[in-house]
């Protein structure tokens, strides 16, 4: 099922696709975490949560305790896209006091991503990981290309 507010997030990754664009970046990306499964934990309590980054920015989920399938149904984060080679890294961690264990990743070329929001979620297995798998959704919208001008 299509997420209701899905037009909603379209909408918003247009606008700021629209406003990367007119200072010169690609467009935009839209990425939602929705849930882990089957994660590896190094201890005896699986506390995780995703970092997601786009060209040097990060933003990060809450963190789900206890838990090897977690379920975060985060709201989507958006970021500026600067060019068709950026990556869009999800890294999954263990929340520990002694310092957050990776626990696995998921890269993605911006370029490769749909082009539209609400699409069916499909699982993405994690690297640098044993077993576990990530369901989240990648969108991209590039930035309107600007009309020509007439020459005089």
């Amino acid at each position: 099922a299509v997420d209701p507010r899905a037009a909603e997030w379209e909408e918003k990754l247009k606008k700021l696709a629209a406003q990367v664009g007119s200072k010169g970046g690609l467009g935009a990306v839209l990425v939602r975490v929705v849930s882990g499964s089957n994660l590896e934990c190094t201890d005896h309590r699986c506390d995780a949560y995703v970092n997601v980054a786009v060209d040097g920015k990060t933003q990060r989920t809450e963190v789900v305790e206890n838990n090897v399938n977690p379920r975060w149904d985060a709201s989507p984060f958006f970021f500026g896209v600067l060019s068709a080679s950026s990556v869009v890294r999800l890294e999954v961690f263990d929340d520990n006091l002694l310092g957050d264990e990776p626990m696995g990743h998921f890269e993605l070329q911006v370029c490769k991503a749909p082009v539209k929001v609400g699409l069916p979620l499909l699982p993405h297995r994690l690297q640098g990981a044993s077993r576990g798998c990530l369901e989240a959704e990648i969108a991209f919208c590039s930035a309107p290309v600007p009309a020509a001008v007439p020459a005089a």
